[in-house]
């Protein structure tokens, strides 16, 4: 039975059994390694067709009993699960960021308040850190941790929209700046 990825809470996209498949419109079928550090290039570019629709993506997910098989419909998890740089950048809002207060100037990484515009109600989440720390590498040259947590959100006394990530301290340019996406993605910082 073929089922969607968007039916499934968490799919565990990263599971090493899991077997991706990937069918071209001319009905080519290829299989698209994900196990290794180095098979990043092959999702992205299996990534790319499939937003490009140039071909459908499928994974097989072993179970102890049986293997499902599901329609990768979201996109956007698939790409946030392996940290997959997204074409449509406009995803995220502008925003200014500093370095925290609280950073004690020391160490290879450090803290990094990001404050989004007032009229966003976009949240950093563990659900899209990938995909924001893909999408800041690509436009500012940042490495963020992923896997360090994220905190802060709305000041509903100031309005301020602040979270604070953790930043790779050698990849930062200066210790401020901003971030302001136009409409042909150009970047201000």
């Amino acid at each position: 039975m073929l089922r969607k990825i968007s039916d499934v809470k968490d799919f565990p996209f990263s599971d090493e059994s899991n077997c991706y498949i990937e069918v071209h419109n001319d009905g080519t079928v290829s299989n698209i390694p994900h196990k290794n550090r180095g098979d990043l290039s092959y999702l992205q570019e299996a990534y790319v067709r499939t937003a490009d629709k140039t071909s459908k993506l499928y994974v097989a997910w072993p179970g102890k009993w049986s293997t499902d098989l599901f329609f990768i419909d979201d996109l956007a998890a698939f790409a946030n699960a392996f940290g997959l740089s997204c074409d449509d950048d406009d995803s995220f809002p502008s925003f200014q960021w500093r370095i925290a207060d609280y950073d004690k100037r020391e160490g290879r990484s450090v803290w990094v308040d990001i404050m989004f515009t007032d009229d966003s109600e976009f949240e950093l989440s563990q659900k899209n850190i990938r995909m924001f720390a893909a999408f800041a590498h690509k436009h500012l040259g940042w490495n963020i941790a992923v896997s360090k947590g994220i905190s802060g959100g709305r000041d509903y006394m100031t309005g301020e929209h602040r979270q604070t990530i953790t930043v790779q301290r050698n990849t930062l340019a200066a210790s401020s700046g901003e971030f302001i996406l136009t409409k042909n993605l150009e970047t201000v910082s």
